[in-house]
């Protein structure tokens, strides 16, 4: 029998990191999912503005049953250290749910 595991959670706008001059990156942790396998991620990013300039954040990178990383840019030409600014004036958290077979 098969069965489905998910998780769910919000990583706080404080974890961006810068990357590039164009973009911005952030290492989610699930470790406290207790995932068994590597699950299928997606991300969103909840903020009190300016998200909807925000590209890539759907793009999974290096995932595994404890975390995974995304990457950021900016669709009106903002540049990384811009964005790393305007991630914590704006609570750029990332909702992210985690499902599991």
């Amino acid at each position: 029998m098969n069965y489905t595991t998910h998780c769910a959670g919000v990583s706080s706008y404080t974890n961006w990191t810068y990357y590039s001059p164009i973009s911005i990156w952030m290492t989610i942790n699930t470790s406290s999912c207790h995932f068994n396998n590597t699950p299928l991620y997606f991300s969103s990013i909840l903020a009190t503005n300016l998200q909807m300039y925000l590209t890539s954040y759907n793009a999974i990178y290096g995932a595994s049953k404890n975390a995974y990383t995304i990457y950021i840019r900016s669709s009106n030409g903002m540049s990384g250290l811009g964005m790393l600014n305007d991630s914590s004036i704006y609570q750029w958290n990332v909702s992210w749910v985690g499902v599991s077979y």
